[in-house]
């Protein structure tokens, strides 16, 4: 890769919308982002396995599971044709938890953005149930409402300290409710931080993407009080406010 390779990571807690972010950012011809294609390499002893030669045509495109449990090839092969064009594309990976390896990645490129999505933490919490009282789904049985608030607080707290102390002004803090709501000022500010052009077929996907935005939000009601009690007491909802406000304050 060259130096002029440019490079974007997305991370968030889990559960928060990255795989419909990289969905939506990976329709931009601009943008080549893989699905978690080397999430067995966040580790302290094996992060450094991701650089810039993992994203070489030859090894990105090589799915092993040592490096991800994700093999969707039609998803891949979508990507092939961008990685052909290399310097006038961001090539990179999202992985819900690189939050946690803001500095190491940081270290093995040149050229490299974040974008951290935040969600409401009854949204995470939700989601987690759901997935944890599935017997068919891999997540773990315990990692309900209470271990949402655990990695929600958790993420929002090494970001924290990355905007705060970071001298790179490498990060975007996406708002989810912002972005599939279609806010159009958080999306154009999204695009402004990528520094791509938009086009009719990525804004209409943008369009179309939030256009049951109502519908999901119905599905609050189903958490009951008692657990709605526990995220009240626990998320840190302080800490996320002073995220936004000092990211909005950077961007100005």
């Amino acid at each position: 890769m060259t130096e002029k390779q440019n490079y974007l990571f997305i991370c968030g807690c889990p559960r928060s919308g990255t795989t419909a972010l990289v969905n939506l950012l990976n329709h931009h011809p601009s943008i080549a982002i893989g699905m978690e294609r080397y999430k067995h390499y966040a580790t302290p002893e094996n992060i450094h396995k991701i650089n810039p030669d993992a994203f070489s045509s030859q090894y990105f495109f090589d799915l092993k599971k040592e490096q991800t449990n994700i093999m969707w090839e039609t998803f891949y092969k979508n990507l092939v044709s961008k990685y052909q064009l290399r310097d006038n594309v961001f090539l990179g990976d999202k992985y819900p938890h690189y939050y946690k390896f803001y500095a190491q990645i940081n270290e093995q490129f040149n050229n490299v953005k974040w974008i951290f999505i935040i969600r409401d933490i009854v949204d995470v919490a939700l989601s987690y149930n759901v997935r944890a009282a599935n017997p068919q789904d891999q997540w773990p049985e315990d990692a309900d409402y209470r271990k949402a608030v655990i990695h929600w607080n958790d993420s929002l707290s090494r970001t924290w300290k990355y905007v705060k102390h970071s001298q790179q002004d490498n990060l975007f803090v996406c708002e989810y409710e912002r972005l599939f709501a279609y806010d159009r000022e958080h999306f154009e500010a999204l695009i402004n931080f990528l520094e791509i052009d938009s086009n009719f077929e990525f804004e209409s996907l943008y369009s179309q993407s939030t256009k049951n935005w109502e519908q999901r939000q119905s599905l609050k009601a189903q958490i009951d009080n008692q657990q709605l009690e526990y995220i009240n007491a626990h998320a840190n909802t302080k800490l996320k406010d002073h995220l936004l406000h000092k990211f909005d304050l950077s961007r100005k």
